[in-house]
C-alpha cells in the first residue's frame, strides 16, 4: 500500500464527458473535471461558484415564452428587449422601462410567443432590423428613450414619382419640318444628396425637329413632396438615358447628348409572390377541437413504488434519489456503464409519448458500476392524443433479488392542440395553415406560409389528431408576402435571405442603402443583388454570418460569399462557394473575434467556424467533443456572448440549464461548466453595463405552487466587500437604514429563501405577507433563492510503473488541501454524500462577518476506496468560492 499526493494546478479544463475518461492522456485531462455544477471557469486557471441573478421584474405573461434580444447603440447605452406575445419590453440595469402611466413600457409587435426563437436581427445605430419568413421585414427604431417604433421596411422608394412632365418645343419659324421626329422624357426625384432616387413617371412624349436651326425641347413638371433634385432622362432606342439634373422644376434640351450608363432606378417587390393565399375565412367553426394533446416535458417530481408496495416521492430537481434496500426500494443491476439509461412510456388515452430515466452509478468495483443515483426523467417523443391525468411509467428489475420498481411521474400537456389544415389546388403548392381554437370551436385560421401558385384552392380541416369535427372555411388568393428569415450587413449593403417559397435565394439592397431594392437597366455595380445560389439541396438560408468574407449557413451546409474579379460584391462579380456540409439551425450564431459560433443542424454540439490559411477557405471544428453529455440528445435554444470580465458563451440548453463556456481560443482555452437553478432557463441575453457585459435571462419557476416567468439579471462578479457579494438567484436587496425586518418580497411568497445580511448567513425563512424576519438588525440584504455550486475532479490518473495509469487499482482518499482565494465556507470529501465542513470562521470578533481565505486549507476527508480518487468539493452558501488548485493525498493498492 502506497501513499502518494496528486496535485490538480488548473480548473480550466472544465467539465468532461465521462467518455473522456479513459483519455489520461488528452491534454486537457489534468485540468478537467467531472463535474462543475454553477460553477464558472477563469480563463487563468481557477473555478469560481457563479454570481446570483437578480430579480428585475415577471415577464407579461406566466403561460407564454418570452426571448431576450440585446440592444447596444454604446457601451454606455444599452437595452436588453424582452419580446413576447404581440409586444416588446424594454430592460435596463437591473430595472424594467416604465412609461408616463407608470406601467411597463411597449410596443406592439405582430409577433407570437411560438415564432419568437426563429426571429433574426440586425443592429445599426438606433435601428433593430427584424426578419421572420412568416411577417414583413421591420425595423425597430428608437426615437428616444420612450419612443420606439416598429415599422415595416418599404422597399420602393422613399420618395414618389413625378407625374408627367410637360414638353414644349422652340424652333425658329422658317423650319419647314418641324415634327419629323420623336422625343420621349420621364423624370424622377431625389433627396438633396443624391440618393433615393424615384422611379421613373409616365412619360410625355412630343413630335419635334431637334436638328432644326433653334430647335430645342423644354421639359417641366411639378414639385415632389421631399425631393430636393431632378433627373431628367430621354428615351433612346428604347433605353432611358440620362440627359441632366437639376433643382429647379425645368430642363432645356438642346439637343443633349444622352448617358446611357445612367438609367432610373427600377423597383419591383422582392418579397411578393402571386397566387399565394392572403386570407381564409372560417364558414363553420365546429365542435370538440383541441381536447387531444401532446406532452410537453415530464415533472421531475413523482413516486417509486418497490415491489413489496412501498411508495417513495422523489423531487430529482432538488436532489438525486439514492436506491437503498432500507427504503424498500432495491438498487439496479450492476452495470459495465457509469451511466445507464431506462426507456418508459406515456401513460393515457393517447399514443407514441416516451420517456426516460438516466441514472448515474457512484462506486465501481472489479470493473463493474453499482450503487445507482436517479438523476433526472425526461422526454424523448411527444407523442399525440393525451388528455390531462397522463403519465409517465417506467419499470426497473432490481438486483440479483427478484424485486422490480415501478417509476410513476405526471407529464405536462402542450396547450390545447390544434386540428391540421391544409390546402389541396391542381396547380398550386407551399401553403402551411394553423387553426386558432376557442372553447372546442376554430374562430380563425392563421396563414403561416402563403405559398404560391394557387388558383382554385380548397380547405381541408382534420380533427383526427386534435378532436373535433364540422368545420368548414375556404381560401382567398392573391399577391401574398414570402418574407425573408435572414437580415445582415456586409459591405454597405443589407442582405436578406430564406424565404419559404425560395429558400436559396439571397437580396441584397443597393450599394450605401440600407432598404433601395432599385435596379437599373443595363446593370450598374451599386444596383442591389438579387440571385439563387445552386445548392444541391433547398435547405431554406437560415443565417448570415459577416466576417472577413460573408458566410452563409443552410440546415446542410456552409457557404462562403465572395466578389469574383473585384474587390467588392456586384451583381456581376460574385461568388457562393460551399465551405462545408454540416449545417446550423435556427439558433443566430456568434461572432467572437475572426470566428464566429454556431449551433449544428444535428446532434446539438456547437461549432466553431473561420478562416483556415492551410485550407484556403473556412472550416468547422465542434468545440463540445470532450463534454458532449451537455449537448447530446438537446438542443441550443439561444446564445449570448460576454467579453468581460471574461469572455465567456452562454448556452441555454432544450434541458433547461445554461451552460457556459469559458472561450479562449488563442490561449487553447475552451471550457464548459453547466449552471443550475430552481426553475427552467429558457432565454438569454448579454449588454454591457458598468465595467462589465452582464448576462439576463428568462427563467420559468414555479413558487409557492404558481408558475411564472421571471427576467433576471446576473450580478457583477466584482465587488469590494462580502456583504455586496451576491451568491441567491430571483434575488431582491436592500440597502438603507439598519433593520430586522425586510419587506417588499411579493415575487417570493410563499418560497424558502436564504439570506446574507451585512455579510452574514442567516437561516434559512419562508417568505410569507412579503416579508422576512433577521435575527439581527442589518443594513444592507440579500434574500433568494439558494443553489449548491458543486465540483468534482475526474478519476485519479498516475504514471505507475505497471503502466495502467492507476486503472485497476483502489485508491482512498485521506487529506485533501484545497487552495483558496476570496472564499468563505467550504465542504470537501470522497463523495457529494460525504462531506467535510471547513470552518469559515477563524479569529473575528463575534457579531462579525467571516473573513474570506485567502490561501491553502488541508482538510481531513472520510475516508472511503474507490476505483476513482475522486474529490468533491461544495458551496451550499450564499458565499464565493473561487477554487485555484487541489492536491489530494490518498493511498493506493
Amino acid at each position: 500500500m502506497a501513499s502518494i499526493r496528486t496535485y490538480q494546478q488548473s480548473c480550466n479544463g472544465g467539465e468532461l464527458s465521462p467518455e473522456m475518461y479513459g483519455r489520461a492522456g488528452d491534454p486537457k485531462y489534468q485540468s478537467g473535471l467531472a463535474k462543475c455544477r454553477n460553477f464558472l471557469i477563469d480563463p487563468r486557471g481557477p473555478a469560481e461558484n457563479r454570481p446570483g441573478f437578480a430579480y428585475v421584474n415577471y415577464a407579461k405573461y406566466a403561460d407564454k415564452r418570452v426571448r431576450l434580444i440585446p440592444f447596444t447603440f454604446s457601451t454606455d447605452q444599452s437595452m436588453v428587449l424582452e419580446f413576447g406575445e404581440k409586444y416588446i419590453r424594454f430592460h435596463t440595469d437591473g430595472q424594467t422601462l416604465l412609461g408616463s402611466n407608470g406601467q411597463p413600457y411597449e410596443v406592439a409587435t405582430p409577433y407570437s410567443a411560438d415564432d419568437l426563437f426563429s426571429l433574426h436581427y440586425v443592429q445599426s445605430a438606433d435601428v433593430l432590423t427584424i426578419v421572420h419568413p412568416a411577417y414583413a421585414p421591420r425595423e425597430l427604431r428608437r426615437y428616444s428613450v420612450v419612443d420606439w417604433r416598429l415599422v415595416e421596411i418599404n422597399f420602393k422608394g422613399a420618395l414618389p414619382s413625378p407625374w408627367a412632365p410637360t414638353v414644349v418645343q422652340s424652333i425658329n419659324g422658317d423650319v419647314q419640318n418641324k415634327e419629323d421626329y420623336t422625343r420621349e422624357y420621364c423624370i424622377t426625384a431625389l433627396k438633396a444628396d443624391g440618393s433615393n432616387e424615384s422611379a421613373a413617371g409616365p412619360s410625355t412624349s412630343i413630335r419635334c425637329n431637334p436638328y432644326g436651326t433653334g430647335a430645342y425641347n423644354t421639359i417641366s413638371w411639378n414639385a415632389v413632396s421631399g425631393a430636393e433634385l431632378y433627373r431628367v432622362y430621354r428615351n433612346q432606342g428604347g433605353i432611358w438615358c440620362f440627359i441632366g439634373q437639376t433643382k429647379t422644376l425645368s430642363i432645356r434640351d438642346e439637343q443633349i447628348d444622352p448617358d446611357a450608363s445612367i438609367t432610373p432606378p427600377i423597383y419591383d417587390d422582392p418579397f411578393g409572390q402571386s397566387g399565394g393565399i392572403t386570407s381564409v375565412k372560417v364558414t363553420n367553426g365546429g365542435s370538440g377541437y383541441g381536447l387531444l394533446r401532446s406532452v410537453s416535458y415530464i415533472s421531475q417530481k413523482g413516486r417509486i413504488v418497490g415491489s413489496n408496495g412501498n411508495t417513495v416521492s422523489v423531487n430529482l430537481d432538488a436532489e438525486n434519489f439514492h436506491h437503498d434496500d432500507g427504503q424498500g426500494i432495491p438498487y439496479p443491476t450492476i452495470t459495465s456503464s457509469q451511466v445507464f439509461y431506462v426507456d418508459g412510456t406515456i401513460e393515457g388515452n393517447g399514443s407514441g409519448g416516451k420517456g426516460r430515466l438516466t441514472y448515474v452509478n457512484n462506486k465501481r468495483t472489479q470493473g463493474m458500476w453499482w450503487d445507482a443515483y436517479l438523476t433526472g426523467v425526461s422526454l424523448t417523443s411527444r407523442g399525440e392524443g393525451y388528455t390531462e391525468g397522463a403519465q409517465f411509467h417506467a419499470s426497473l428489475e432490481c438486483g440479483s433479488k427478484g424485486a422490480r420498481c415501478d417509476y410513476y411521474f405526471p407529464v405536462v400537456l402542450e396547450p390545447a392542440s390544434a386540428p391540421n389544415v391544409y390546402v389541396t389546388d391542381a396547380t398550386g403548392s407551399g401553403a402551411e395553415l394553423e387553426a386558432v381554437v376557442q372553447n372546442g370551436v376554430i374562430v380563425s385560421i392563421v396563414i403561416k406560409k402563403p405559398g404560391s401558385g394557387y388558383t382554385n384552392p380548397v380547405v381541408h380541416i382534420d380533427g383526427s389528431k386534435s378532436g373535433g369535427s364540422g368545420a368548414t372555411a375556404t381560401a382567398t388568393v392573391g399577391k401574398a408576402g414570402d418574407y425573408p428569415s435572414a437580415v445582415t450587413y456586409f459591405e454597405q449593403r443589407r442582405w436578406f435571405g430564406g424565404t419559404y417559397n425560395r429558400p436559396n435565394n439571397i437580396w441584397a439592397t443597393k450599394s450605401g442603402t440600407e432598404s433601395d431594392m432599385s435596379y437599373s437597366l443595363p446593370s450598374q455595380d451599386d444596383d442591389r443583388i438579387a440571385i439563387r445560389v445552386a445548392a444541391r439541396e433547398a435547405n431554406r438560408i437560415q443565417h448570415f454570418v459577416p466576417l472577413s468574407q460573408l458566410m452563409l449557413f443552410t440546415a446542410a451546409a456552409e457557404w462562403r460569399v465572395s466578389p469574383l474579379n473585384s474587390d467588392a460584391i456586384t451583381p456581376t462579380s460574385m461568388s457562393v462557394r460551399p465551405q462545408s456540409y454540416v449545417g446550423a439551425n435556427s439558433v443566430q450564431p456568434l461572432v467572437i473575434n475572426n470566428a464566429c459560433i454556431y449551433a449544428s443542424a444535428r446532434g446539438g454540439h456547437l461549432r466553431e467556424c473561420g478562416y483556415s490559411y492551410e485550407a484556403g477557405g473556412f472550416v468547422t471544428n465542434d468545440v463540445c467533443l470532450r463534454a458532449n453529455h451537455l449537448f447530446d440528445n438537446l438542443e441550443p435554444i439561444d446564445l449570448s456572448y460576454s467579453k468581460a470580465p471574461w469572455p465567456i458563451i452562454w448556452c441555454v440548453s432544450s434541458a433547461g440549464n445554461l451552460i457556459a463556456f469559458t472561450y479562449v481560443p488563442e490561449q487553447s482555452v475552451g471550457a464548459f461548466s453547466s449552471l443550475a437553478t430552481d426553475g427552467t432557463f429558457e432565454s438569454c441575453a448579454v449588454v454591457p453595463e458598468g465595467e462589465e457585459d452582464v448576462l439576463y435571462v428568462a427563467v420559468r419557476r414555479t413558487i409557492n405552487g404558481t408558475t411564472r416567468r421571471f427576467i433576471e439579471r446576473m450580478h457583477e462578479r466584482k465587488y469590494t466587500k462580502l456583504e455586496e457579494s451576491v451568491y441567491l438567484d430571483c434575488c431582491g436587496t436592500y440597502r438603507g437604514d439598519a433593520k430586522d425586518e425586510i419587506s417588499g418580497l411579493t415575487w417570493l411568497e410563499g418560497a424558502t429563501v436564504s439570506i446574507l445580511a451585512d455579510g452574514s448567513v442567516e437561516p434559512n425563512q419562508v417568505v410569507k405577507d412579503g416579508k422576512i424576519k433577521l435575527q439581527e438588525p442589518a443594513s444592507l440584504v440579500h434574500i433568494g433563492l439558494p443553489y449548491t455550486a458543486d465540483l468534482q475532479t475526474l478519476p485519479i490518473a498516475l504514471a505507475l510503473q505497471d503502466g495502467s495509469f492507476g486503472s485497476g487499482h483502489m485508491k482512498n482518499v485521506q487529506k485533501v488541501s484545497v487552495r483558496l482565494v476570496n472564499t468563505s465556507g467550504l465542504q470537501t470529501g470522497p463523495t457529494f454524500e460525504k462531506l467535510t465542513d471547513y470552518p469559515a470562521r477563524g479569529t473575528e470578533l463575534a457579531g462579525t462577518p467571516p473573513t474570506p481565505i485567502t490561501g491553502e486549507v488541508t482538510t481531513q476527508v472520510n475516508p472511503r476506496w474507490g476505483d476513482g480518487g475522486q474529490i468533491c468539493v461544495r458551496q451550499n452558501q450564499p458565499l464565493p468560492m473561487k477554487i485555484v488548485s487541489i492536491t489530494t493525498q490518498l493511498e493506493i493498492v
